[in-house]
């Protein structure tokens, strides 16, 4: 039988559990309290290949490729989460008239920025980098990593579907898909 040394600073060797999360996005106030299902998104790496003579050479990678951002979140009765969703997709492709729908979303916005940064004219610009905080929490609910996406944008919302034939208590969900340029991982200090 072999001895296991662990690290005196070993302190936690439980499994992760998949409801102990938060997450916070810049520009949607109220979807942090709707979202049921949030992913973790895939990174993979670009292997540069070289052929020669009978095999192809690998080199280091050359750039990382991040998986799209995908939250599933309840449709409130109002719509009010999936209304600004459809409000920043429309904003962002233009809709009828851009300006009028982009100049509405940011004054809607306006006094919700997310990480602490109160530069509204930085922070909201659609060229601006936009943040979505995936906040990892122990049993305690005591915060111990954040993962930082950043340029946040959204790509897809999903379909809401309306049904006769199921239960009464039971709610409807949509999905949103979002973009970003990266993320980091932050260890929190307790």
């Amino acid at each position: 039988m072999s001895n296991i040394s662990l690290p005196a600073d070993t302190y936690n060797l439980f499994p992760a559990s998949p409801n102990n999360h938060v997450i916070r996005f810049a520009r949607m106030p109220h979807l942090s309290f709707m979202i049921q299902e949030v992913n973790l998104p895939t990174i993979t790496a670009n292997i540069a290949r070289v052929q020669t003579a009978g095999i192809f050479s690998k080199f280091a990678p050359e750039r990382l490729n991040f998986d799209s951002l995908n939250v599933t979140f309840i449709v409130d009765e109002e719509f009010l989460v999936h209304r600004e969703l459809y409000k920043w997709l429309w904003g962002m492709t233009g809709g009828d008239d851009r300006s009028e729908v982009v100049a509405e979303f940011l004054d809607d916005q306006a006094n919700y920025i997310w990480p602490d940064n109160k530069n509204a004219e930085t922070a909201l610009g659609l060229a601006s980098q936009t943040y979505a905080g995936l906040t990892i929490v122990n049993p305690a609910k005591i915060p111990i990593l954040r993962v930082l996406f950043y340029n946040v944008y959204i790509t897809s919302l999903g379909q809401v579907q309306f049904a006769t034939n199921v239960d009464p208590g039971q709610v409807m969900t949509s999905t949103a898909i979002f973009e970003y340029d990266f993320y980091t991982m932050v260890e929190i200090r307790r």
